[in-house]
């Protein structure tokens, strides 16, 4: 017998979970954005992978701007600062992939301060993001292509200014199967629930001048991510970034690239333990 309407929204409320969504700022004085370069104090080095190489710098969340609610593990004050290494590969996945042991390709600031007041210059070496190309081709999940026009080789992405606004999560795609015997049903309403929420926080239809047309983009920390991650249930969701014309990224095949730390590391603020994925598409 196929689960009522309201069955299901019982069973998903109970799975509701509590995040932060990142919305397009308002106006462009904020300290906490998307691309952009840092801002790291003189005494922070630019992060780099095991051969030397910089890390591309990603995003920049001020703590003190987070919302305050009970279920939020995150720092109250200072600032984390994300990297990654963004070529054409994108393989970030430690060795054990879940051994917690990170490879550098991915890696973690955090500073008990408020943000310096300067932009960090970009390391000379830092190379092009994806070696230099300004086309991706993606498929399946949308046939055509992601064009960044024709400007040069770049190292920088550009900056989109961000407000973290509280707002909840529910499980997404085949995770449900082990959620509900309806999964069908389940994954559905599950889907105009995350929608739901995503514009209650604010967010807005994105045109990314793809084949796709307009979309949410899901930039969020804590709550469900949007890629499975079953094996380590330790494991809580610390930044998801969603593929985004606006700041050119591309993770996998129009997928999420995500950072990763166990509870106990962040109870810590050990985030020199966490750890970046890219999966999806």
């Amino acid at each position: 017998m196929a689960a009522s309407d309201i069955e299901i929204d019982a069973a998903i409320k109970e799975l509701e979970a509590s995040c932060i969504r990142l919305v397009e700022a308002q106006n462009s004085t904020g300290t906490s954005f998307l691309g952009g370069l840092p801002q790291l104090h003189p005494d922070q080095e630019w992060p780099k992978a095991p051969e030397g190489t910089p890390l591309h710098f990603l995003a920049q969340i001020d703590c003190s701007q987070l919302p305050k609610f009970p279920q939020n593990p995150l720092p109250e004050t200072g600032t984390l600062f994300f990297f990654g290494k963004v070529d054409e590969e994108q393989i970030w996945d430690p060795p054990g992939r879940w051994s917690f042991k990170p490879a550098g390709t991915s890696r973690v600031l955090y500073t008990d301060r408020a943000p310096s007041t300067e932009d960090r210059t970009a390391p000379t070496n830092l190379p092009p993001v994806h070696d230099g190309s300004n086309y991706y081709y993606c498929e399946p999940k949308w046939e055509g292509d992601w064009r960044f026009g024709d400007k040069p080789p770049h190292s920088v992405f550009p900056r989109l200014f961000v407000d973290p606004v509280q707002s909840v999560s529910y499980p997404v795609g085949d995770r449900v199967f082990r959620f509900y015997k309806d999964s069908e049903a389940f994954s559905q309403r599950s889907d105009e629930l995350i929608e739901s929420s995503m514009k209650a926080a604010g967010y807005s239809l994105v045109d990314n001048n793809d084949p796709s047309g307009e979309r949410l983009l899901n930039h969020a920390m804590l709550g469900y991510s949007n890629e499975a991650n079953e094996d380590g249930a330790d494991e809580v969701l610390l930044l998801q970034l969603d593929s985004d014309h606006r700041i050119e990224w591309i993770w996998a095949d129009v997928g999420m690239a995500q950072f990763w730390i166990s509870e106990k590391n962040l109870r810590a603020r050990k985030f020199n333990k966490a750890f970046g994925t890219v999966a999806g598409g």
